[in-house]
Order: structure tokens, then C-alpha cells, then sequence
């Protein structure tokens, strides 16, 4: 099923007013600005206040560049009558009155504008049959559905059926040029696991299988440097799991718990700062309330690292702005209880060596600055612009390959959806949301990017349902 979508900006600007317990870093209300799609300046193009963009590539000569007439000019008494040729010469001064006629002939320099920009926040496009509402300039296609066989390009289906209660999800590239959508399933009572959606270089899906069985409430997770996927298993005694999803992979066959879990706890999501390759560190989130988030540094780099002895720490968060790592579990527990309870996503922006998590019961995103121990927040959502609401609780998180947006998912509430977070500006607009009414209270899950960013994969969790997005325009997301 596709719905390609077209529409120009929407002009109203809302904003939420929630409040979170940390000091705020975000502009009021009253200080929101139109952001449009920074694209259009990069493309030498005029953002309108309407969110148009106008053709600026067109020369328009000027006086000083015309040369002037060397003839004499004579004195005539005017006449009632016009002139029956027009004049060569150009006009001393400019009209203040509109031609009626448009100029039937083209622009000798062609305009680079796109024929569709595309901006977040425009739910101008309602897909009645999928029960969501779209971005103007967008695509989607249903591609997968929970206990239904996936669907080839070559005809044919998936011996399996797609699992139930998909979750975080993550894309891992192949070596012939395909790519694979790695997906969690968050049953419980050792009814989970990971499964491979399978793509060629063309983006079409080829196979869909099990990856990782008899593990339970796969919740979120994490990609490797090395192009694993780490599974997060959320319960009292749950690991991390790592998966190669590459079928010529050495341990394709063999996923493992690795040692980022300790003793076990209710894990959700991974990140990783790679800037030391040989010492690569990774964080991992927890989902309680005194959930302490973990770093932990391992000796090396690949599938063995993360198998053999870590040393772990604790975030504990300062007065002042401050934090510091802790190797006292207790501490860093009493600092998730008061600071950032029931963490979720988190996303690690390698230029700018900032931690990105979220503290989904307070609606809070925390921006750890690694090299110089201080800390931001701010309340998800409230700085919003455009259609939708971003009002329910923040849960998995990613950057775009240019690290111009962050998306987020959400939990909970009647119209749950994906949302982006331009990075300059910390402001936040709906990509798209459900508002069928199986989707209350409902989870949207599972977003990845394809490697060449254009495909964009989502879906909403209990209904079951994976969506495939890419932009009109044919560009990738940012």
C-alpha cells in the first residue's frame, strides 16, 4: 500500500507546557521561531514565511549592468495616445503595478528547487486504511504484519510468521549491498527474541527469520562498531544479548550474552562512543526507577570484546550541572530514583561527544557532555511546531546519518507517533502518528535507517504493524 503526499508548511506553531523536575534548557513558548528544513538554505533557495521556497536562481539585471542609450533625447509634448512600439530603453523607476499578463517565456537559468520540499509537522496527508496521518511529502507502505507471512518481491512469502510485539530494531548493512531490519519481539516468559528482516541492495525484501529464540521482553538494544545488535532483555534478571545478522558471518549462528548486563537487571537500550576504537565504550540504560545507567569500557574491538572481563561505572548526576562516574551501584541508583528515572533510548553523537537519554516517566531528555562532565535537559515535546503532539512518554531514540535530526518514538496516549528533533534549534515536529482508535494507548517502535537513508522503518507495537517511509523528493533523511 503507498500514499505518496504533498503539502506546504503548516503555519501554527504550538508548544506543550509540561514541566520536568530539572532545570530547563529549552526557549518558552514565546521564543519559538519557524525552523524550516535547513535543506532549502543549503540549496541557495529563500525560506518564505509560509514555508515555501521561491525560485532564486532566476539573474535579474540592473541598471548598472544595462549600458545606456549614446542617442540624443528629444522633447515631445505627450500625447493621449500610447506609443505603438514599446521602448528599448529601461525604466528610471521601478512599477509599483503588476504585469496582467505572466511571461510565457522560461527562465534561461533552470531552478535547483525541489517540485515537493518536504518539512516536518504538515499532517496534511490521512492514510484512512493504515489509520495514521502522514508529513506532506511523504510515502508509506504497511510491509510486515504481526502473525501474517512477510511477502517477497519475487511472490513469494516467508515460511515464518512476522512476530509479535516488535520493538527496538536497528539496520545492519550486508556485504553484497542489501541490508538487514533487526527486529526485537518483547514477549515474555521466554517467548522472545530478535528477528531478521532482509532486504537487497534495491531495497526489496528477500527472507525474514529468527535470529535469537527462548529469551524474554526483548525490549530495546543497540548496534555495534562491528555491525552486531545488541537485545536488550527487560526483566529482573535480563542481559544483553549480541546477534550477527550477517548470514556470512562467523557467529551467525551463535548469539551470546555478553558481560554489559553484570548479574542482570531490566536492560532497555545501547550506545556506544567508538572515538577510541580500541577501547570502545558502551552505556546501557535501565527501565526502573532507580535504574542506574551503566558505562562500560571493554578491552578491544569486535564480537570477543564484549565477552570477556569489563570494567562498569554508574552515572551520578552533581550539583551545578555536573556528573561523574561512580563504581558504587547504590549511588548511581539514588541518583536515577531523584534525576532520571525509568531511562529508555539513548543516542550518542559522536561530533559533538554528547550522550543523548531519555527519563521517560518525567519527560525528560538528558544531554551528557562526556569530555567535560556536564549535563543538559530538557522536557521532550515542549518546544513544538507544527500538526500532532508529542505528549506522552519518550521511549527509543536515534540520530539521522547527518546527526541534523533525532527521532523519537513515544508511549502511550491516544494518537502514539515518530517525532523529530531539529538539533540547531531543539525543536520538535511529528513525522507522522496513528489516530485509528486500535492505536490508543498503544507504542510506536522499531525506527531505523536504511544505510543510504532513505527508507525509514517504524511501527506501532500491540497492533502489530511495520511501516516503510521515504520522502517524495527522493532525498535521504537527515
Amino acid at each position: 500500500i503507498l500514499v505518496a503526499a504533498k503539502g506546504n508548511h503548516n503555519e501554527e506553531t504550538t508548544a506543550s507546557t509540561a514541566t520536568s523536575p530539572m532545570d530547563e534548557t529549552v526557549l518558552e513558548p514565546d521564543e519559538m521561531v519557524l525552523e524550516p528544513d535547513e535543506t532549502a538554505l543549503e540549496r541557495n533557495e529563500t525560506v518564505l514565511d509560509s514555508g515555501t521556497t521561491s525560485f532564486t536562481n532566476i539573474t535579474v539585471p540592473t541598471q548598472s549592468t544595462i549600458s545606456p542609450t549614446t542617442a540624443t533625447p528629444t522633447t515631445k509634448d505627450p500625447t493621449s495616445s500610447p506609443s505603438a512600439d514599446p521602448t528599448d530603453r529601461p525604466s528610471s523607476w521601478p512599477s509599483t503595478s503588476p504585469t496582467n499578463h505572466p511571461s510565457t517565456i522560461p527562465s534561461s537559468i533552470p531552478s535547483n528547487a525541489p517540485i515537493d520540499p518536504f518539512f516536518f509537522g504538515d499532517l496534511s496527508v490521512t492514510n484512512d486504511e493504515l489509520g495514521i496521518e502522514v508529513s506532506a511529502g511523504l510515502s508509506v507502505a504497511l510491509i510486515a504484519t504481526a502473525g501474517k507471512r512477510v511477502s517477497y518481491s519475487n511472490g513469494q512469502e516467508s515460511e515464518e510468521r512476522f512476530h509479535e510485539l516488535l520493538d527496538g530494531a536497528g539496520i545492519v548493512p550486508l556485504k553484497d549491498g542489501g541490508y538487514v531490519y533487526v527486529s526485537n519481539s518483547e514477549r515474555g516468559d521466554r517467548k522472545g527474541g530478535v528477528y531478521g528482516l532482509y532486504f537487497d541492495k534495491h531495497g526489496n525484501i528477500t527472507d525474514y527469520k529468527a535470529l535469537l529464540e527462548k529469551t524474554t521482553w526483548n525490549c530495546g538494544g543497540g548496534l555495534t562498531p562491528w555491525n552486531t545488535w545488541i537485545s536488550c532483555e527487560e526483566y529482573s534478571d535480563g542481559q544483553c544479548w549480541q546477534i550477527d545478522p550477517d548470514p556470512s558471518g562467523q557467529n551467525h549462528d551463535s548469539p551470546k550474552e555478553t558481560k554489559l548486563g553484570g548479574k542482570g537487571g531490566t536492560y532497555e537500550s545501547v550506545a556506544v562512543d567508538n572515538r577510541t576504537p580500541e577501547r570502545p565504550i558502551f552505556f546501557v540504560t535501565e527501565d526502573l526507577s532507580d535504574g542506574a545507567l551503566r558505562r562500560v569500557e571493554v578491552n578491544g574491538s569486535g564480537w570477543n570484546s564484549l565477552h570477556q572481563d569489563v570494567a562498569t561505572s554508574f552515572l551520578r548526576i552533581l550539583d551545578n550541572s555536573r556528573f561523574e562516574w561512580t563504581v558504587d551501584e547504590d549511588d548511581g541508583k539514588d541518583s536515577a530514583e531523584e534525576y532520571y528515572p525509568n531511562s529508555e533510548g539513548i543516542s550518542f553523537h559522536e561530533e559533538e561527544g554528547k550522550l543523548y537519554f531519555m527519563a521517560k516517566t518525567t519527560k525528560t531528555m538528558i544531554i551528557l557532555d562526556l569530555d567535560n562532565l556536564t549535563y543538559k535537559s530538557e522536557t521532550t515535546g515542549k518546544k513544538f511546531y507544527g500538526d500532532g503532539s508529542f505528549s506522552a512518554q519518550p521511549d527509543q531514540s536515534i540520530f539521522g546519518p547527518r546527526r541534523k535530526h533525532m527521532y523519537f518514538t513515544e508511549d502511550g496516549g491516544s494518537s502514539p507517533g515518530v517525532y523529530a528533533r531539529l538539533g540547531s534549534t531543539g525543536t520538535y515536529y511529528t513525522m507522522f502518528q496513528g489516530i485509528s482508535k486500535e492505536y490508543d494507548g498503544d507504542e510506536t517502535a522499531g525506527v531505523a535507517l536504511s544505510p543510504d537513508g532513505k527508507k525509514f522503518i517504524a511501527g506501532i507495537q500491540r497492533a502489530g504493524v511495520l511501516f516503510e517511509f521515504s520522502r517524495d523528493d527522493g532525498l535521504p533523511f537527515e
